[in-house]
């Protein structure tokens, strides 16, 4: 190997040697006496799993946008807010409870 390549491998090893562990190693050679049909198994239960908590996410995140805690700049103009009448401002409430992110600037 060149210098470079040892290098890089030398900085991986260093990355990771802090997550390789008594628990990693176990659970790495428990893995390993699986089957094929077994592993195939455990990897469906980690993908449903990462799907299941995907779906939490996208749920979290659109409610946190339907707050409007979570929205982008540019969908959402605060500044614009201050100066609006009472009635502007409750509109634009209701546009954005309908998911509806547009600025009237008057």
């Amino acid at each position: 190997m060149s210098d470079t390549q040892d290098e890089r491998v030398k900085q991986l090893v260093e990355f990771l040697d802090p997550l390789v562990d008594d628990s990693f190693k176990g659970r790495f050679t428990e893995l390993s006496q699986y089957s094929k049909e077994e592993l195939k198994q455990h990897t469906q239960k980690l993908e449903d799993w990462a799907l299941a908590l995907g779906l939490a996410e996208q749920k979290q995140l659109q409610t946190g946008r339907l707050l409007g805690i979570l929205s982008d700049p540019n969908e959402f103009n605060y500044e614009n807010t201050i100066h609006m009448q009472p009635d502007q401002q409750q509109q634009q409430q209701q546009q954005q409870q309908n998911g509806v992110f547009e600025t009237n600037d008057t």
